[in-house]
């Protein structure tokens, strides 16, 4: 005797085959753990804080414990000397060389970024304005 198949029976058909597909292949899949979670690790480095020939040091060292971001914050008032003064190389200070700390980044394969954040004291604008600058929240 001939099995009679219905007009609807094409779907359901459809739907048990994929089913059955997912479900060989889900029981094929490899069966193990999956990779461990990466975490990223931070570390802020005030270069200004540490003694010039201390830097590549202490950069190859936070490299080679896992570290992948260093975040530095520059203070304009510590490199402006005086107005239209600047020393970015060095030249009055080996911790003013912020243009060596580039260069050292780089060698070590890292790639300078940049944000702008306000946690030193004026927001690490120089002091040489010619206007006062206005108190969080007065007005104008």
């Amino acid at each position: 005797m001939r099995a009679r198949w219905r007009a609807d029976a094409g779907p359901r058909r459809a739907f048990g085959v994929l089913a059955l597909l997912l479900l060989s292949a889900a029981a094929a899949a490899p069966a193990g753990n999956p990779p461990p979670a990466e975490y990223l690790q931070a570390v802020e480095f005030p270069y200004y804080l540490y003694p010039r020939a201390l830097w590549e040091r202490e950069l190859v060292w936070l490299k080679n414990i896992g570290i992948r971001s260093v975040e530095f914050s520059i203070p304009w008032n510590w490199h402006q000397l005086a107005p239209g003064d600047f020393d970015f190389s060095g030249r009055t200070s080996p911790r003013r060389d912020l243009l060596g700390l580039i260069r050292i980044l780089r060698r070590l394969a890292s790639t300078p970024g940049c944000a702008v954040q306000s946690r030193s004291m004026d927001g690490g604008i120089w002091e040489f304005r010619a206007e006062p600058m206005p108190a969080r929240g007065a007005p104008g």
